[in-house]
């Protein structure tokens, strides 16, 4: 219990003044709110102790249990929050925290409780007290994800699917629906997509309708003169480019909303009245003054909304005209590039704790249109169509392209394809651009460790050491380094420190299963891969790291079901249907297992594990001459594997060859003396080579 506060006394005894009316501080809230801004936590944590004893009321309790996360006491939260008054937790904020704050505290049923309605018996549905809000989307996320790990996985993407709907933008909420086998992701979109639609047309008609208007609203100068005249006209049609900058109301903050992403500063309401006071057409008609001044307003408003590209937000625009008092004209082209009905819908859409995004904000629609193409991205990566993936990502502009979720994406389609070389040059571009990026980091160790690349797994480990010691995925990696050097041991206890830190972290407990694999302790490696399953129900590593531990044991048909499962969630995974051909083999299901070897080789003819077990499958069923057909091959293709030359060589005896047969086992004693791959791919289903004697 936090210091100074008793579990057992009246924290709401103060809560009401004279009039049983909420006392308040708003001045307290905002010194607290300062506070944790500038990482002053324990100051924070101080005010928002002594404010909640004092008034005890609601706002108060969030206050002090929004200091406790920032100090990572989530448990002193939990326990704060649940030993207040059951009155004290009605706004969605409030339930919100309580049920992020049990979530950690792997408290799920509460969580639970918290976010839905118990009202509805029959179904799953939130809170109502959250619709409206800014919550919305992340209560819809949050339940989704303890129905996930209670296993109602079709509820959890209706809620996710929900939580896109309410706000399109948060990538968890799309890669978790996708991941858990959803459909149609841009389905989901939509109100998205038409949005788009609809802020392109309007933002051609606003351009289209203002343009030959300008000349009109700048013929505002009572005596003639030719020469300024022409000099203004010429400006508003073709602006210089360095005046072409965003307008902001005077005071506003350089790192606030209105800040410019590059260029000169954009001028205040001062700046464009001075500049309209030194202009040529003011010295020749003093009279004119306010008017000038007024074509100085449009000259820095009107021309930005020509080129959408530099606007900022056409409420805040139009704000500014009716304050400046501009024409009437002028207003209605700002208002123009979007409608009334565009922004009750996107109102809608982002729930009622966000505002609309202005039909200018042109970084906004343009973050719009590469989530959209990143959700179909994810979609196909999720049902492992890497083409498609692909033809996505191509379609992005370069810059998008470039930007760090892209990349990763691409690196990822790369891996699942099993080009672990190309996936790991697509990460080496996003250390080189973004040197301190943190996710993905474990597949591309993942990758290096495919290709043995000891040197670039150890420094990539140190490297993340260094930068980020206190994440999970630094710790995988460095499980990885110390895996590819065989010192499973050390891999082991880095991948538990990994799963300390992230108790959810689904990859970290498929690595522990296949460490633990590796060291023959089958009982933990299947609990490690069933906690896998639980937090990642569609991650085919850990059904395939089920089944492989299966098979280890013996258990033949379990082995197969969790294959097949591994199978249905990937199906043309080479090393997945390689091991299924295995089992089948096993159960003596000869044709079934041809079947899954063929089908394995259609996506890469060259895959060694493939091509020697359907050797050894010609060779159990008798076809020797095809055996050796196909060992003659891949001993080009792999002149290493001991493993090749061994069964080549029980094949020439068995076709009466007795000198290539003694040549091969020779071969193979010289390439393995010590019997070191025995533990590799091609000897998952048999001892030391072979059960047979020579």
């Amino acid at each position: 219990m936090l210091k100074g506060i008793d579990s057992t006394t009246n924290l709401f005894s103060n809560s009401s003044g004279e009039n049983g009316e909420c006392v308040h501080s708003r001045t307290i809230e905002e010194l607290i709110e300062t506070s944790l801004d500038h990482f002053a936590i324990d100051d924070a944590v101080a005010l928002a102790e002594t404010y909640c004893s004092r008034v005890g009321s609601e706002r108060s309790l969030l206050l002090l249990a929004h200091c406790l996360t920032r100090t990572q006491n989530l448990e002193s939260a939990y326990h704060f929050l649940k030993l207040s008054s059951p009155q004290c937790i009605k706004m969605a904020k409030s339930r919100y925290m309580f049920a992020r704050c049990a979530f950690a505290q792997n408290r799920l049923q509460e969580a639970e409780s918290m976010l839905r309605d118990e009202r509805a018996t029959d179904k799953v549905e939130l809170h109502p007290v959250f619709v409206g809000t800014a919550s919305l989307p992340y209560a819809h996320s949050l339940l989704a994800n303890i129905l996930r790990e209670t296993n109602r996985v079709e509820y959890a993407k209706l809620h996710l699917a929900n939580a896109i709907r309410s706000c399109p933008m948060l990538w968890s909420s799309i890669r978790s629906y996708c991941e858990l086998g959803g459909e149609s992701v841009r389905e989901h979109m939509q109100q998205l997509d038409e949005l788009l639609l609809s802020s392109e047309n309007s933002s051609r008609k606003c351009i289209s309708d203002e343009l030959p208007k300008q000349q009109e609203d700048y013929n505002i100068v009572n005596t003639p003169v030719k020469k300024a005249k022409a000099i203004d006209e010429r400006r508003a049609i073709t602006p210089e480019r360095r005046r072409i900058t965003k307008f902001r109301p005077t005071g506003a903050s350089d790192g606030g909303r209105f800040a410019p992403s590059r260029g000169n500063p954009p001028p205040t309401l001062s700046t464009a009245l001075r500049a309209s006071e030194n202009s040529p057409l003011t010295r020749l008609n003093k009279v004119n003054a306010e008017s000038a001044a007024t074509a100085a307003l449009k000259q820095a408003i009107i021309s930005p909304l020509i080129e959408s590209k530099h606007l900022e937000d056409n409420e805040e625009q139009l704000q500014e005209l009716s304050n400046k008092r501009i024409t009437r004209r002028a207003a209605a082209a700002a208002a123009a590039a979007l409608s009334t009905r565009d922004r009750n819908a996107m109102a809608t859409q982002f729930g009622g704790g966000h505002d609309a995004p202005g039909a200018t904000d042109s970084v906004y629609f343009e973050f719009a249109g590469w989530f959209l193409k990143l959700a179909v991205v994810q979609e196909c990566l999720s049902r492992f169509r890497s083409a498609d993936a692909l033809a996505v990502l191509r379609e992005l502009d370069p810059f998008l392209a470039q930007l760090p979720l892209s990349l990763e994406l691409r690196a990822r389609i790369f891996f699942e394809n099993g080009e672990y070389k190309r996936s790991c040059e697509v990460f080496e571009e996003i250390r080189r651009l973004y040197p301190r990026h943190l996710n993905g980091m474990e597949i591309y160790s993942t990758a290096l460790w495919q290709l043995h690349d000891s040197k670039k797994l150890s420094a990539l480990a140190s490297k993340m050491a260094e930068i980020a010691r206190n994440q999970p995925q630094t710790w995988c990696i460095a499980a990885n380094c110390f895996s590819v050097e065989k010192q499973h041991e050390t891999a082991i206890e880095c991948l538990e420190r990994s799963i300390r830190l992230d108790h959810r972290f689904a990859y970290a407990y498929s690595l522990l299963g296949h460490e633990l694999i590796d060291m023959n302790d089958f009982g933990r490696a299947a609990q490690a891969f069933r906690k896998a399953v639980q937090f990642s129900p569609n991650d085919y590593r850990a059904w395939y790291g089920l089944g492989l531990v299966n098979f280890k044991e013996e258990q033949l048909q379990m082995a197969r079901m969790n294959l097949l499962r591994a199978v249905g969630i990937n199906p043309n995974n080479n090393v997945l249907l390689c091991q299924l051909a295995v089992i089948e083999q096993a159960l003596h299901n000869t044709d079934a297992a041809m079947q899954y070897l063929e089908s394995a080789l259609k996506h890469s003819p060259n895959n060694v594990p493939c091509r020697f077990h359907k050797a050894r499958l010609l060779f159990d069923i008798g076809k020797y001459e095809a055996a050796r057909a196909e060992l003659e091959e891949l001993r080009v293709l792999s002149p290493d594997e001991a493993h090749v030359f061994f069964l080549l060589g029980r094949v020439n005896r068995k076709l009466g060859n007795t000198h290539m047969a003694l040549l091969n086992f020779s071969w193979a004693t010289e390439i393995d003396p010590r019997g070191e791959q025995n533990n590799s791919a091609l000897t998952q289903d048999k001892g030391p080579y072979d059960d047979e004697p020579i």
